[in-house]
């Protein structure tokens, strides 16, 4: 393996960087015509920005509508030791530089940046561990993973716009769009498409960042795009496929039956939908764990069929993730049914939420849903008035801050219901309870925890609302300063 790696030190390099070199680019051409193959290497539009390595302010403006797609896979065995740039290939026939690896032994999103003709080439990033097995190597769509072949950059702030303010252009994309490592707050990467530049999408598009941290950094770069999104028909709930670096979709989203997946990598970070017009009715879904989708909007949720940040779809699933809403001030309500493990959701509004759909959790073994509010209102709580279930694993209920009524007295999910256990103050309404396995609004449980509130003056609640007496042999546990009435 030593032998390979003083190859890949001292090799001739046969595939040279292909993309980007116009503005923003050292010793490029300076001109921001991206239409223009004369501002490109090899006279190509293949969509690598990545050489754009100048701090500051960079404006690219496209001519005409472009698109722009993976390139082709190539899938080749390769051998390495744990901790080396340097590989082995049985071939580099179609390998190229700017290419992504995944797999075993390599850092998420890891860039290809030398091949040569001895069968040998150069990663943006040690391996992981030593391994040999098949690997595929595709050019991404959109690479943004400014200075990734030579230098890393920070800084860096590119923003793409038609070259007439009145005169709008279409990407139409599919594949990767592949962002820049963690940055320090001060040095962030960040790229914004303008209003008058929309997307439409013929496939999937998965929107990521390679892993890793530029001078042990912390803060995400950040993709903003303030036209129009069309996910296309028919995409299912994966068409966006969010899974790193932050992104703001500040446009309308549309697209029927074409929806939205979070996660499913430790590189995501926040997903904002701003517009309270996104009309895409594929849903929203989470793969789990990382991420977090931010509905930020004067109308943030909407009865199935109607325009919301979150689009008009009647589902909304979350897997060990937390939604927040924010930017309304007056109710919002939605029908849509929801699939909750291991979840959270949080309103930082300023008016109640309302779930009158139905609420369950098919995702994980013991899931519990934490309901978070700076909104405090005891005439006027978050509502949950839905059926609440079990689904195909128990659900338990966790309120953390707020005040939040359950007012079906038909629910049975058998999870346990308890009531904040930290600084802030919480208030769980209910309308009924009975036994253990017997519906109710506390559904059919076994156990009632109220945790006293750990700042000084805030006191924590269970309050009855309903308007009969009620009976139960459920075990309640009480600790700290708290109220049940």
């Amino acid at each position: 393996m030593n032998k390979c790696v003083v190859f890949a030190c001292s090799m001739t390099v046969l595939s040279a960087f292909a993309g980007w070199n116009g503005a923003g680019v050292s010793g490029g051409t300076g001109a921001n015509n991206i239409n223009d193959p004369a501002n490109w290497t090899d006279g190509s539009i293949n969509g690598d920005f990545s050489a754009i390595t100048l701090p500051g302010p960079t404006a690219l403006a496209l001519t005409d509508n472009l698109t722009f797609t993976n390139g082709v896979t190539v899938t080749t065995t390769a051998t390495f030791t744990s901790g080396l740039t340097g590989i082995a290939l049985s071939s580099t026939n179609g390998l190229s530089v700017g290419q992504v690896v995944n797999g075993n032994g390599i850092a998420y999103n890891t860039v290809l940046i030398g091949v040569s003709g001895s069968n040998t080439g150069v990663l943006s990033q040690a391996t992981l561990a030593s391994s040999s097995g098949n690997y595929t190597f595709t050019r991404p769509a959109l690479n943004l993973d400014f200075g990734v072949i030579a230098a890393r950059a920070t800084n860096v702030v590119v923003t793409f716009g038609s070259d007439s303010p009145a005169t709008p252009r279409t990407i139409t994309l599919s594949g990767r769009v592949l962002q820049t490592q963690l940055t320090r707050a001060a040095s962030p990467n960040a790229v914004t498409f303008s209003t008058n530049i929309a997307f439409a999408l013929t496939d999937q598009v998965i929107i990521t960042r390679e892993t890793g941290a530029i001078n042990a950094g912390t803060t995400q770069p950040r993709l903003t795009i303030n036209g129009l999104f069309e996910l296309g028909a028919g995409g299912g709930n994966a068409r966006l496929n969010f899974a790193g670096g932050d992104m703001a979709l500040n446009g309308v989203v549309s697209g029927a039956g074409s929806g939205c997946n979070l996660g499913g990598a430790s590189t995501a970070g926040t997903l904002t939908l701003t517009n309270p017009d996104n009309s895409y009715s594929g849903g929203n879904t989470s793969s789990g764990g990382f991420g977090s989708p931010l509905a930020d909007s004067t109308r943030v949720l909407a009865d199935t069929g109607f325009n919301s940040a979150l689009g008009s779809a009647g589902n909304i699933g979350l897997n060990d993730i937390a939604l927040t809403l924010q930017g309304f001030s007056t109710p919002q309500i939605t029908d849509s049914s929801w699939n909750v493990g291991n979840a959270s959701l949080v309103n930082y509004g300023t008016a109640p939420v309302v779930l009158t759909g139905t609420l369950r959790n098919d995702i994980v073994a013991a899931g519990i849903f934490a309901l978070g509010s700076t909104y405090q209102n005891y005439g006027k709580p978050n509502v949950l008035s839905g059926l609440i279930s079990n689904g195909a694993y128990p659900l338990s209920i966790y309120v953390s801050r707020g005040v939040w009524l359950l007012n079906n007295d038909a629910d049975t999910f058998s999870g346990s219901v308890s009531v904040a256990n930290g600084a802030d103050q919480a208030t769980l309404q209910f309308t009924s309870v009975a036994d253990m396995g017997v519906a109710s609004a506390l559904g059919a449980g076994t156990v009632m925890t109220l945790w006293g509130a750990g700042a000084a003056g805030n006191v924590n609640n269970f309050e009855y609302t309903g308007t009969n007496s009620a009976t139960g042999n459920r075990v309640v546990n009480i600790s700290g300063n708290v109220v049940a009435s």
